[in-house]
């Protein structure tokens, strides 16, 4: 079975968070070969953007 990995975007479009994954993949020596989709989450009371991959540990750090 695979982890889940998360990472939290800052308030704003999901367009922002799928940026800032990509910004992550291009600083590793890790390519992230699977999907991700973008959901909103409730974080001190603010929906905040959170993008979910079923990559390896560590691919996507929060």
């Amino acid at each position: 079975m695979r982890n889940l990995s998360k990472f939290y975007a800052p308030p704003g479009s999901v367009e922002k968070a799928a940026y800032a994954l990509l910004n992550l993949e291009k600083g590793s020596s890790i390519t992230i070969l699977t999907g991700f989709c973008v959901t909103e989450r409730l974080v001190d009371g603010k929906k905040v953007p959170v993008a979910e991959t079923d990559g390896p540990p560590g691919a996507v750090l929060a």
